[in-house]
């Protein structure tokens, strides 16, 4: 976990008024919201910050291409019964990384 997570966590801990929540996104009363609750909130967020196109299945992606990435197995954490519904997921495209003339690899 980076230092930068763990202070976004910390962030969303102090907006419930108490250090642990049940939940990290929970409600109010301690419980989770249900999958309906989740996409609306998030999709207030988006809304809010002028993003278009984001959805809650781009987090799922993402989390999947970077276990993929990292050597775990990515069917196993998203719970498919088959190949072809991770491959779904899997991101594929690789930015490169390029260098200008001033800085060295």
């Amino acid at each position: 976990m980076t230092p930068s997570l763990e202070e976004i966590i910390r962030a969303a801990r102090r907006l419930h008024g108490r250090i642990t929540p049940t939940y990290l996104l929970g409600q109010i009363n301690g419980k989770i919201h249900k999958n309906k609750g989740v996409r609306d909130l998030l999709q207030r967020y988006v809304d809010k910050a002028g993003l278009a196109d984001l959805h809650l299945h781009d987090f799922r992606a993402k989390a999947i291409t970077d276990a993929n990435k990292q050597g775990h197995d990515p069917q196993a954490l998203a719970g498919h019964t088959t190949e072809a519904q991770t491959v779904r997921y899997l991101r594929d495209k690789e930015i490169p990384r390029v260098y200008g003339p001033r800085f060295k690899r």
